[in-house]
């Protein structure tokens, strides 16, 4: 079948297995640190109605387009570490409000 020799052509399976790999993923994105190299992680999936391949692989495309969007890494990065940061602050400004109010 098609989907057998593009697994024996691309090593799907060798890199669908390989827990090193998916490791450095997770932790790329838990940390929001970036991850070196091709970044082809993208896992999507939809649910196929009898052997429609054409009406499921429309809907990934069209999702695809709206999800997806090219930005400047190092921009989004400091995003993220300000809002972090912020959130940081705010955790604990709380926790020290709640800790001198519980000694009054």
């Amino acid at each position: 079948s098609a989907l057998h020799a593009a697994v024996k052509q691309t090593g799907i399976a060798l890199r669908a297995s390989d827990r090193l790999l998916w490791h450095r993923v997770w932790q790329s994105f838990t940390s929001g640190r970036q991850l070196f190299g091709p970044k082809q992680f993208v896992r999507v999936s939809t649910r196929l109605t009898g052997n429609n391949t054409e009406t499921a692989d429309r809907l990934l495309v069209e999702m695809l387009d709206r999800w997806l969007r090219p930005v400047d890494y190092a921009e989004d990065q400091r995003a993220w570490k300000m809002e972090a940061a912020a959130n940081a602050t705010k955790q604990r400004e709380t926790d020290s409000s709640a800790s001198s109010g519980e000694h009054k």
